[in-house]
């Protein structure tokens, strides 16, 4: 199955358990990966006979940037259900980190991986 990857996606939002964590506006790093038939674009060099990835990272941000969850996996699980809403696209993964988490004095990444498909 083809695959469109959008990789090293950047945000900054309040995601975490902590009502500290909740308050600050924190880096995301988000890496997606679509199965998705692309002989059709490939053939034609057509953008509307594939995902147009600029649309589709927009509706990307508005999750990460907009919503404000509890878990990592939350947010990653809503991602992967939106990406399924998309045309054409039957598997999603989707890694979520979170790169500057913190316990006590200690800083470190923290990510999930999350896949979903339409079956």
């Amino acid at each position: 199955m083809d695959k469109i990857v959008l990789r090293n996606l950047h945000f900054m939002a309040s995601h975490g358990v902590t009502e500290q964590e909740r308050a600050l506006l924190q880096p995301f790093r988000v890496t997606i990966k679509l199965s998705i038939d692309l002989a059709a674009a490939a053939a034609s060099d057509d953008l509307t006979k594939t995902l147009d990835y600029g649309q589709y990272y927009l509706k990307v941000k508005e999750i990460v940037e907009g919503e404000s969850f509890n878990l990592l996996e939350t947010l990653a699980g809503r991602i992967a259900e939106m990406s399924l809403l998309q045309p054409g696209v039957s598997k999603a993964k989707v890694e979520v980190e979170k790169t500057a988490a913190k316990v006590g004095d200690i800083e470190f990444g923290a990510a999930v991986v999350i896949e979903r498909s339409s079956d």
